[in-house]
């Protein structure tokens, strides 16, 4: 079976995989291939069956039991202590007879129950507590075989990366004729400001017709001689329109609240 998935039939287990619980059928065949997927009890070892030769070697009075092989980093056996080439004698009293039976064991053990390994370890016996784990597995049944394959966690998922802090550059326009450095609004600014849009002031300049007027820096002019303004290049062109005017009135917003504004205006020479 085994060696029917991993050349003809790869493509057919790693789509019952993918879709969870389902059903298939063997290309060319008769016999149905059924896909489960579900927790597991995992206790995070890997065994090898005990023999005479074992036994022997590992000074064991007789041949029961499983061999440890390996230990998976993080799991119940390795938070209980379980080393490779311990020796499991009993599960919760018991007796270990070989390896299939031993998974039966593990696999008919809730995950999160406390059970009792008696280990022989380096000549000695001893007993250890391990607080079953779980872990997903797909089971994939070929008439009456059965493959149990274990699905490993997902991978952590990559930490946003932030952007380091850059330099940006803001466009404003410097107004000589009344003597201030503004720019115009986004809809955020906008929304802060409590209007729809404006200009804002970014600097006076001291003496200046602005300063002179009152205007301050943070202040949003929204009207030119009631005419709306959203961008400074507009003051400018009105500004230009209209200069034998010895001043201009601005409708200005500060702190929430419109005020008006007289701006004197230098004649021509």
């Amino acid at each position: 079976m085994f060696a029917w998935m991993r050349t003809g039939g790869l493509w057919l287990l790693l789509a019952g995989l993918a879709a969870g619980p389902g059903f298939a059928q063997r290309q060319g065949g008769s016999r149905p291939v059924t896909v489960t997927r579900g927790p597991q009890s995992f206790l995070g070892v890997g065994v090898l069956e005990m023999n005479a030769e074992r036994a022997k070697a590992l000074r064991l009075p007789d041949e029961r039991g499983v061999i440890i092989n390996w230990v998976d980093e993080g799991s119940a056996a390795a938070a209980a202590g379980l080393r490779q080439y311990d020796v499991v004698r009993t599960y919760n009293g018991t007796p270990v007879e070989g390896v299939q039976q031993f998974a039966n064991l593990v696999r008919q053990t809730p995950a999160g129950r406390a059970v009792k390994l008696l280990v022989f370890r380096e000549g000695a016996e001893q007993t250890l507590e391990v607080t079953m784990g779980q872990r997903e597995r797909a089971v994939i049944e070929f008439g009456e075989e059965t493959l149990e394959i274990p699905i490993p966690p997902a991978p952590p998922r990559p930490r946003e990366t932030l952007l380091p802090d850059m330099p940006r550059t803001v466009v404003s326009w410097r107004n000589a004729a009344l003597g201030m450095e503004s720019e115009a609004l986004g809809q955020q600014l906008a929304e802060f400001f409590g209007v729809k849009e404006g200009v804002l002031v970014r600097a006076v300049s001291p003496g200046s017709p602005a300063e002179t007027a009152g205007l301050r820096a943070g202040d949003v002019i929204v009207r030119f001689e009631n005419q709306k303004v959203s961008s400074p290049r507009e003051i400018a062109t009105l500004l230009r329109g209209g200069r034998t005017r010895p001043a201009v009135t601005l409708a200005v917003m500060r702190e929430r609240k419109e005020i008006s504004l007289r701006v004197p205006l230098a004649a021509k020479q």
